[in-house]
């Protein structure tokens, strides 16, 4: 190949490559943009959003013990996992959730989420 050819191909490469990262950070940065929204309009519900929840959980604390576990269990596990990544996310800020490593670690603690329910279940059920 000729210098010029290897020229060419370098431009090339790095073209693609700049177009690649500036999309990355393209949308990185509109996913924050909209996490930012939603959060902006769900803040000033906080009070609503718990009582809602919390009246979810008597309601169906209640109905687990008339035989129906399993919305008890949704329920739990919803509020385990997501208050878990709620937590991080308001500790941390959104950019947690572009870190390579995230999908490993939210694949992870949705098996612990699991079992951990599932085990706390086990210990009120009487077979």
């Amino acid at each position: 190949m000729t210098t010029y050819a290897l020229i060419a191909k370098d431009i090339i490469n790095n073209f693609f490559q700049v177009i690649q990262d500036q999309t990355a950070e393209w949308t990185v940065g509109i996913a924050k943009m909209i996490m930012e929204m939603i959060w902006v309009a769900i803040k000033p519900h906080w009070p609503t959003i718990a009582f809602i929840l919390l009246f979810l959980l008597i309601w169906l604390t209640i109905k687990a013990f008339a035989g129906y576990w399993a919305p008890l269990g949704s329920l739990l596990f919803h509020l385990i996992y997501f208050g878990f990544w709620g937590g991080i996310i308001a500790f941390m800020g959104w950019g947690i959730l572009f870190n390579p490593l995230f999908d490993l670690i939210a694949f992870i603690f949705y098996f612990i989420a699991y079992w951990s329910v599932g085990l706390f279940l086990k210990s009120f059920i009487r077979r």
